[in-house]
């Protein structure tokens, strides 16, 4: 969540699909095709599919996993 947030400076819950992408290699140490994953791990925004919302997948991990992240 840290990572996420150091790209979301106002504090939206959404961060740009490079950023995301940037923090999950960064986070995760993989060097994998984030971006042709993301549609699988996160939701972009209907309004603007450059943008992904960090908050849902925070979210969808926790329940998934019972750990807060």
């Amino acid at each position: 969540m840290r990572e996420f947030k150091k790209f979301d400076a106002g504090d939206t819950g959404n961060i740009s699909v490079s950023n995301w992408c940037e923090s999950m290699m960064s986070v995760t140490g993989l060097n994998l095709p984030w971006r042709t994953m993301r549609q699988k791990l996160v939701k972009g925004l209907s309004s603007d599919l450059t943008m992904v919302s960090h908050i849902e997948m925070s979210n969808n991990i926790e329940k998934r996993n019972h750990v807060k992240v």
